[in-house]
């Protein structure tokens, strides 16, 4: 398991969230709702995704699905709104910009 931490003493984790995490954290972000067992299946076409947390609790996330070559795309950001304006959003996409990097999936300027 890969953590990096943010200057809002954040941990971002690169793994999937658990199924009760995805739905609390799109539910209070404001995102639309699914049934348990769509999105339990939608999790497992997860490509890369990292977990934001503070304090031992799920705090955001962000998920991107893809071919693993030519295209990946974003599908789920969230963020509990008390955290929001806090630095925890900075970790999540520079996490994300890496692993493409690293896996030469894109080219960064």
């Amino acid at each position: 398991m890969t953590v990096y931490m943010t200057k809002a003493a954040t941990k971002i984790i690169a793994r999937v969230p658990d199924l009760a995490e995805y739905l609390r954290l799109r539910s209070i972000a404001g995102l639309s709702a699914f049934f348990e067992h769509a999105a339990n299946n939608g999790l497992h076409g997860t490509w890369f995704a990292v977990v934001a947390e503070k304090g031992g609790k799920s705090i955001s996330m962000g998920r991107w699905i893809g071919d693993g070559g030519c295209f990946c795309q974003v599908v789920d950001i969230a963020l509990d709104p008390p955290h929001q304006g806090q630095g925890n959003y900075g970790g999540i996409d520079r996490r994300y910009d890496g692993t493409l990097a690293t896996f030469g999936l894109c080219k960064l300027d």
